[in-house]
């Protein structure tokens, strides 16, 4: 007999519900969600997962045993809770933000229920940028100069904003405390941005009432990511330590104005820098008894004689994931499940292709309502084209501006890079674009 699992996550899981579906956010919740299902599945899982209403569409490219869907009015909480009773196990991706990550997961734990996850208490330590500042410092790990600007009902507190920035005295990065992926990122170079984005926010303070965001030195480099699983080391120690899996590119637009930085995705894997760069944070990682999936980002900074400087810590599946998937013949969540039962091996991972994950954004030419609109039949449209890198076929909500996430599956660069152009040309094909 089948375990049960719940599969959650958040953005196409029913999270905004009550709000505007965010597309960007919404293209790799479901990837995820699409990639994690499959996973599960091929291990012997009966899986139930959640879907917001207005992309039930979708759901016949979901492999799960049973979907139930969230509509505009419903409490997605209470049938979050309903569902969770009903299964042995259960794997969340959520983002840290109002640390909605943090309160499923404990509603997880609170019920007893497998997590295959990352638990609460490592959620509640590396959700919060700052706490994670303060852990690289005391690990002696390179890190940039960071500091917490408070808010209040009036946004972030100016006075103490220009103080660091004039002690800094060099360009800064502005995010949210508590933040995902490139949301609300700001690059300040100079006094004139950074008036100018002071002016933005108080023309805009809901978005930063009550947020404190902090002012991080910026440091010029490659951006990458480590993907780790966490696991015992035996079952006779209560000994832990974070077994590394993949180094990651990460493909970041940091806006140098007041415009939005974006997260597009990037690839898999990164050989150019050594495992053995990583065994400081590995043993520093190792004092926390987490398991499950996760990641931490790190710049690599090339005129350094110490080149990594690592800025966050990800306690969640990250959207790496989708391409990791694709250059293992290891099933990583095979892995997560046989840690968790006690079943711990001795592995070495080597990469057997490259994977780019991206989204990828589209506009028509005109905006159409004809039959052959691409989202009046998503999955026919995913299957008829027959491009099976497409994980998120390509979504819209005006009717216009179009997003889809693919994750290629090649032996090399060049060849992930060809066939990535050769996806991008057949949807402008079919999207009609100039």
């Amino acid at each position: 007999m089948s375990n049960k699992i719940f599969i959650f996550e958040f953005v196409s899981g029913g999270g905004f519900n009550k709000s505007t579906l965010p597309i960007s956010l919404f293209c790799e919740g479901f990837a995820m969600l699409r990639a994690c299902i499959e996973d599960f599945k091929s291990i012997d899982f009966e899986i139930e997962t959640l879907l917001d209403d207005r992309i039930s569409k979708l759901n016949g490219i979901l492999v799960a045993n049973t979907i139930s869907f969230v509509k505009k009015n419903d409490d997605f909480i209470k049938i979050f809770k309903k569902i969770l009773i009903n299964n042995d196990y259960v794997f969340i991706i959520a983002p840290e933000f109002q640390n909605i990550l943090y309160n499923l997961t404990k509603l997880v734990e609170d019920n007893e229920k497998n997590l295959l996850s990352v638990g609460s208490d490592f959620i509640q330590q590396f959700s919060s940028k700052y706490r994670t500042y303060e852990f690289f410092q005391s690990s002696k790990l390179n890190t940039p100069k960071t500091y917490l600007i408070p808010s209040n009902n009036n946004g972030l507190n100016i006075k103490v904003l220009n103080n660091i920035f004039e002690k800094l005295r060099k360009p800064i990065i502005l995010k949210p405390e508590d933040g995902v992926g490139a949301e609300s990122i700001f690059f300040i170079d100079n006094v004139e941005k950074l008036n100018e984005f002071i002016k933005q926010m108080n023309s805009n303070k809901e978005s930063f009432i009550e947020r404190p965001f902090i002012i991080q030195e910026y440091v010029s480099g490659q951006d990458l990511s480590v993907s780790f699983i966490g696991r015992k080391l035996n079952l006779t120690e209560n000994s832990y330590k974070p077994l590394p899996i993949c180094i990651n590119a990460q493909i970041l637009n940091i806006s140098k104005s007041t415009e939005p930085s974006q997260y597009f995705g990037g690839y898999s894997p990164i050989v150019s820098v050594p495992m053995n760069y990583l065994n400081q944070l590995v043993s520093a990682l190792s004092k926390f008894k987490v398991e499950g999936y996760f990641g931490v980002d790190f710049i690599k900074y090339t005129s350094n004689p110490n080149p990594l400087y690592f800025i966050e810590i990800n306690p969640r599946l990250t959207t790496s994931y989708l391409g990791i998937r694709n250059v293992f013949k290891e099933n990583l969540f095979d892995i997560i499940y046989n840690s968790k039962l006690g079943n711990i091996k001795d592995l070495d991972f080597h990469p057997i292709g490259f994977s780019h994950y991206r989204r990828l954004d589209f506009s028509l030419k005109e905006k159409t309502n004809s039959k052959k609109h691409p989202d009046s039949n998503l999955v026919e449209f995913l299957f008829l084209k027959n491009i099976p890198e497409i994980i998120t076929p390509p979504i819209s909500i005006n009717g216009f501006d179009f997003s889809s996430f693919v994750a290629t599956n090649e032996k090399t660069l060049m060849d992930s890079e060809n066939k990535l152009q050769k996806i991008k040309n057949k949807i402008k094909q079919f999207l009609i674009i100039s």
